[in-house]
C-alpha cells in the first residue's frame, strides 16, 4: 500500500488539497512510499497538457529563477500559475483560484513525471512552483529544483545534517518546505542552520 502525503500531514486515503501550475498547465502534487525510498508524483490533466505543451516555455528558459519579492506575493492572486511561499499567500489560506481541474475532469489526470527522493523517511515538504521550477525540500533538509514541466532534475543540495541527529526529531527527519526571496531559496535544517541557495544552481551564498 502506497501511502500518500499531504501538506503537514499525511494519510493513506487523502490527495493534497492545493494546485501548483507551471504557466497554464495545472498540477497536482504527491509524495507517495515505496518500499525503501519516496517518490514525487506530478500528476496532470492530460488533455490540457496536450493542448497547451506548446505554449509553455521550460525553466530553462525562463528569466530571473525565484524573483519573488513583497510586492509579488501581496499580489499571488493575480498570478495563480504560481505557489511562490509556503501558504501560498500571506494569509496562509492555502487555497488555490485554479479552476481548470474539476471533481468532472480528475479522471483524466495522468501522470506527467515522477523523481524518486532516495530515502523512505518523512517527507511534509509543500513544495513551492515559480517560474516553471518546483522546488521542494526532502527528508535530512535535502533541497531539490525540478523543470515543473518536463521533471527534469535542475539541481540538489544536501546541507549534510549529521545523521546521528536523527534520534532527536519528534516526527522523523522531515521538513517543512522552503521560502523563496529575491533569486535565493532558503532552507532550514534540521540540525539548526539556516542556508540561502542561489535558486538557479543551488550554490550555498550569503543570506542577505
Amino acid at each position: 500500500m502506497s501511502e500518500l502525503f499531504t501538506g503537514r500531514h499525511h494519510s493513506a486515503a487523502a490527495t493534497q488539497e492545493h494546485v501548483a501550475a507551471s504557466d497554464r498547465i495545472e498540477y497536482l502534487c504527491a509524495v507517495t512510499k515505496h518500499g525503501s525510498y519516496c517518490r514525487l508524483i506530478i500528476t496532470i490533466a492530460t488533455t490540457f497538457f496536450l493542448s497547451f505543451a506548446g505554449d509553455s516555455e521550460s525553466a530553462s528558459a525562463a528569466g530571473a529563477a525565484a524573483n519573488v519579492d513583497a510586492a509579488r506575493i501581496t499580489g499571488a492572486d493575480q498570478d495563480p500559475a504560481n505557489w511562490m511561499t509556503y501558504g501560498r499567500t500571506y494569509s496562509e489560506q492555502r487555497f488555490s483560484p485554479l479552476s481548470r481541474i474539476t471533481a468532472e475532469n480528475a479522471k483524466q489526470l495522468g501522470l506527467a513525471w515522477y523523481a524518486d527522493l532516495d530515502s523512505n523517511r518523512g517527507q511534509e515538504a509543500t513544495p513551492l512552483v515559480i517560474d516553471g521550477v518546483l522546488y521542494v525540500s526532502t527528508a535530512w533538509s535535502i533541497v531539490k529544483a525540478y523543470d515543473a514541466k518536463t521533471g527534469a532534475l535542475l539541481w540538489s543540495y544536501d546541507p549534510a545534517v549529521p545523521r546521528v541527529l536523527g534520534v532527536k526529531g519528534c516526527c522523523d527527519v522531515v521538513s517543512r518546505g522552503v521560502a523563496a526571496w529575491k533569486g535565493k531559496i532558503f532552507v532550514a535544517t534540521f540540525d539548526g542552520r539556516l542556508v540561502a541557495l542561489d535558486a538557479r544552481t543551488g550554490t550555498p551564498c550569503g543570506l542577505s
